[in-house]
């Protein structure tokens, strides 16, 4: 990920390290590479810091196929999200959630109602 300036831009490192994002079906996943530019985490973080102290915090998705609809002929899905700490290899070090956060699509005919206020 570059920061931009008035005349340029030009990639953060810290620890070594620079994000960079990559999408995949309309979405940006989130990795890291070296200082020769290599890829030395795969982008697989829907969100990520950069390196302090030889760890970052991600959050990882994890797509777990649980049955097959006949009807539309696609896999049903469930998704989960860990917050996750990662040494510079990419290796879980600790689970910040140790179960997963689960996010429902939103029936598009749910009307959220907010409060009025009334002066």
């Amino acid at each position: 990920m570059a920061t931009k300036t008035d005349n340029a831009s030009y990639p953060i490192f810290s620890n070594g390290k620079c994000l960079i994002a990559n999408q995949k079906d309309g979405l940006l996943y989130y990795g890291y590479i070296d200082k020769t530019g290599k890829t030395v985490i795969t982008p697989q973080f829907l969100n990520a810091n950069n390196f302090q102290y030889g760890k970052a915090l991600v959050l990882k998705v994890e797509k777990e196929t649980i049955g097959y609809n006949d009807i539309f002929k696609k896999d049903v899905v469930n998704y989960h999200y860990f917050e996750l700490v990662i040494d510079e290899n990419g290796n879980t070090i600790d689970h910040l959630t140790q179960l997963a956060i689960h996010v429902s699509p939103k029936d598009k005919n749910d009307k959220i109602h907010l409060p009025s206020h009334q002066n």
